[in-house]
């Protein structure tokens, strides 16, 4: 598993071919607010964004429908972000290979050795920066589609 660190990605790495136009992201957030802004953000580029409040209701919208990429608070109450990736990293019934990208405030370092443990494929610190955003989120989606 490679760990992408935005301050080593240059925007000429990226091939934004049509941008993020119709990626389907499920967006796992339990603060309202957060999930407003994350909106907002998400919003101009013309993604679909579908919103579940721990990782139990996530687990359960991904067994439902099909996304391309999930973005996942690390802790949250009923089932925080590092147990429901385990879950859908181990269940055959899952897209278990979709990119994860966990979101906290946590700057302990044990956080994010967990959840890269647990199979998310980049941390990102909360409150994020909307371009390192957009050029993780673009990576990981090529790395899926070319199997790199």
């Amino acid at each position: 598993m490679t760990i992408l660190k935005a301050e080593n990605i240059k925007t000429s790495e990226v091939k934004y071919m049509n941008g993020l136009n119709g990626c389907r992201i499920l967006y796992v957030e339990d603060n309202e607010v957060n999930q407003y802004l994350a909106q907002q953000i998400l919003k101009p580029w013309n993604v679909h964004i579908e919103f579940a409040e721990n990782g139990k209701e996530a687990v359960s919208r991904l067994k439902e429908k099909d996304f391309d990429i999930v973005l996942m608070d690390i802790q949250m109450p009923i089932m925080g972000g590092i147990e429901a990736t385990k879950i859908i990293r181990n269940d055959n019934a899952l897209k278990s290979d979709i990119p994860i990208i966990g979101f906290t405030a946590d700057i302990m370092t044990g956080t994010r050795i967990a959840a890269m443990k647990a199979g998310m494929n980049e941390i990102v610190m909360k409150p994020f920066d909307r371009d390192e955003l957009y050029k993780i989120i673009t990576i990981l989606l090529e790395k899926q589609v070319t199997g790199q």
